[in-house]
């Protein structure tokens, strides 16, 4: 989330230099008042970040989960996660625990969150059709408020 808002920033600096840069160019008679191709190329990608970060803080277009696995480590080190990005205003509904051995039910309290389990499986998906299938498994129990 801090992504798009640096690159804003950064965008917009650009863009800002670039058009003093131009004024120079037309105070010093170089260039006309025409079209800038660089200029409306960082125009194109500050509208493109815009976009992007509207879409990642609309909740309703967009649900942000933690992946983990059911092993001690990881475990604290998702819950810690959580806390950091909704201290920082991001609402986390859901979580992933890939690699489930057993007892990951209990797991799942830890979190109170949607918990979603994905089984140990007995090879590493690999493959479109491999991962269209434990997507779509994932997906068939994602269902939030």
């Amino acid at each position: 989330i801090a992504l798009p808002e640096l690159l804003l920033k950064w965008l917009e600096r650009l863009i800002s230099l670039r058009k003093e840069a131009l004024r120079y160019e037309e105070m010093a008679g170089i260039r006309k008042d025409e079209k800038d191709p660089v200029l409306e190329i960082l125009e194109r990608r500050r509208k493109q970040t815009l976009f992007l970060r509207e879409k990642l803080l609309d909740e309703k277009t967009t649900t942000f989960g933690v992946v983990t696995t059911s092993n001690s480590l990881p475990v604290e080190i998702a819950k810690r996660t959580i806390k950091e990005l909704e201290a920082s205003g991001i609402k986390v509904n859901l979580v992933v625990v890939n690699k489930c051995r057993k007892n990951c039910e209990e797991i799942g309290k830890v979190f109170r969150k949607k918990v979603i389990t994905v089984e140990l499986l007995e090879n590493e998906p690999t493959g479109v059709e491999t991962l269209k299938k434990v997507g779509s498994s994932i997906l068939k129990e994602l269902s939030l408020p």
